[in-house]
């Protein structure tokens, strides 16, 4: 409420064409959500403000890692809203005790300099850019701020209940002596962290390529010689990156299950087909290991102008169909153009291709009976369109091939 409050004062202080929009979560897992979500609306109503309630679909409701599965969903509908309304800039509410909380939190699971560094201010997802203008202040200071306004506000009763790490921990520091300086403190020992963190990122930059080879495809090749020289935290920051570019997940890995993984390699017990963190990790040879996107992770949705497509491949349909994640093995520029009319059906779906589908197209190009296992597979994870209707499923545009079929 005081971040709604806060933007709607700066918005109608500038001289541009500008606007808020409020995005409201509903996760329906409380008796009270209902209620909080009418409260934002009603707020908003009265205020004359664009507002919509976001709902996380009952059948999507996790059962299990109920923190981390609600954030993402949460994200995924904040950010799938924005890219769809064109809206480039994304503001949450975090702030100083948060910082604090996600500190201890990630201490206690085993975290390293990628888990300890202070929530970024400023950040990317999916081309939106999150803006968290309210991390210097604590929330008594944002309690304040709406006392003096006479603006009421909501508290989630589920803050209380102790099953969840978060909740403990928010409870054990605020029955701590001097809690306001505790949380700062903790808040500028994750910045001092996130400055060094920064440098890290800069040399890890530099040197990534060298030992992670994204190839056209969008996976990586890792050379298993170089990576078996580097040191264990710089490797596990390495795994780590790949893995979050592959299955476009907002949050880390947590830390013993990421190890577990590194130790697989480093002792070549991977096997083949290793399912980690929506990816698949495989050996491509005795010297080469590739990591590429999992299949069954991946959820289809219809077709839309300009959408993000499994969470970090940027579809761009204005007269020609692009994916910007890879190059087109056959041309390096597709220039295929798609008709208008394409956009106007709603049976044209994003997903990917079966084993079946793959040699039906196969049969028409030769270039891919050259692919075996496991770079076949690769190809399994990557965007296609689809004409669905009664009597068939056709494809119409494999990309990542140049494939199209228009007829």
């Amino acid at each position: 409420m005081a971040l709604l409050l806060l933007l709607d004062e700066f918005i109608k202080k500038q001289k541009k064409n500008s606007k808020i929009t409020v995005l409201h979560v509903n996760h329906q897992m409380r008796p009270e959500s209902r209620e909080d979500a009418n409260f934002v609306a009603e707020f908003c109503r009265k205020k004359k403000i664009s507002h919509h309630i976001l709902k996380i679909p009952q059948a999507e409701i996790p059962e299990k890692n109920i923190e981390n599965n609600l954030r993402q969903a949460r994200y995924d509908l904040l950010s799938d809203f924005c890219q769809k309304n064109k809206i480039g800039f994304l503001f949450l509410g975090h702030h100083q005790k948060d910082i604090a909380e996600n500190f201890l939190i990630r201490l206690f699971r085993g975290s390293g300099i990628d888990g300890l560094a202070a929530i970024k201010p400023r950040q990317k997802l999916k081309k939106i850019n999150l803006i968290r203008p309210l991390l210097g202040f604590v929330k008594e200071d944002l309690q304040e701020f709406l006392e003096q306004k006479g603006i009421p506000w909501r508290e989630d009763e589920s803050n209380k209940d102790e099953k969840f790490l978060r909740n403990k921990i928010r409870n054990f520091l605020n029955s701590l002596e001097g809690e306001e300086i505790i949380n700062k403190r903790i808040a500028l020992s994750a910045e001092f962290i996130l400055e060094s963190k920064n440098i890290v990122e800069k040399n890890d930059k530099r040197n990534f390529g060298k030992i992670f080879k994204q190839e056209n495809l969008g996976y990586f090749r890792v050379n298993l010689e170089k990576f078996n020289k580097i040191d264990d935290g710089q490797a596990l920051r390495y795994l780590t990156r790949s893995l979050m570019q592959i299955s476009g997940a907002i949050y880390k890995p947590r830390m013993e299950k990421l190890e577990a993984l590194y130790e697989k390699i480093t002792t070549s017990s991977i096997g083949s087909a290793h399912s980690f963190y929506g990816c698949i990790l495989e050996k491509l040879d005795e010297k080469n290991l590739i990591i590429y996107r999992e299949r069954a992770a991946i959820t289809e949705q219809k077709l839309s102008a300009n959408c993000i497509f499994d969470n970090h491949l940027q579809i761009s349909l204005n007269g020609k169909f692009s994916a910007k994640f890879t190059r087109n093995l056959l041309d390096s520029n597709i220039k295929q153009k798609l008709p208008n009319s394409l956009l106007k059906k709603d049976n044209i779906i994003i997903t990917t291709l079966d084993a079946t589908k793959f040699n039906q197209i196969a049969a028409k190009i030769p270039i891919l009976k050259n692919y075996k296992n496991p770079l076949k597979k690769v190809f399994y994870s990557l965007p296609i369109l689809k004409e669905i209707n009664a009597k068939s499923d056709k494809i119409v545009a494999f990309p990542a091939i140049g494939f199209f079929d228009l007829s």
